[in-house]
């Protein structure tokens, strides 16, 4: 939400850095205070999932051929969300 209501007053190119800025910060502020409540088996894996989807969303944004990757993946978007809705729905039974 901070993205669009910052554009107003910066440009984007500055305003979507500045978002994600902000937003580490927070998180590292959170973390710092409940260091002792985080999980770290979940924490290894979505750190284990960041890195490998970082690079691979990277090459994709940066594909020459962007235009090709869009349309393609717009026609498995559906699949895609409903593989996440799989697995966010498996992550938290298996908490349970």
């Amino acid at each position: 939400m901070a993205v669009p209501l910052l554009a107003f007053v910066m440009p984007l190119q500055v305003a979507a850095p500045l978002a994600v800025l902000l937003s580490i910060a927070a998180a590292a502020v959170v973390v710092v205070q409940d260091w002792k409540h985080i999980h770290l088996k979940s924490a290894a894996g979505l750190l284990a999932a960041t890195v490998f989807g970082i690079p691979i969303g990277l090459l994709l944004l940066t594909n020459p051929h962007q235009q090709i990757n869009s349309e393609s993946m717009s026609r498995h978007s559906d699949h895609a969300v409903l593989g996440l809705f799989v697995v966010d729905v498996w992550l938290v039974s298996s908490q349970a």
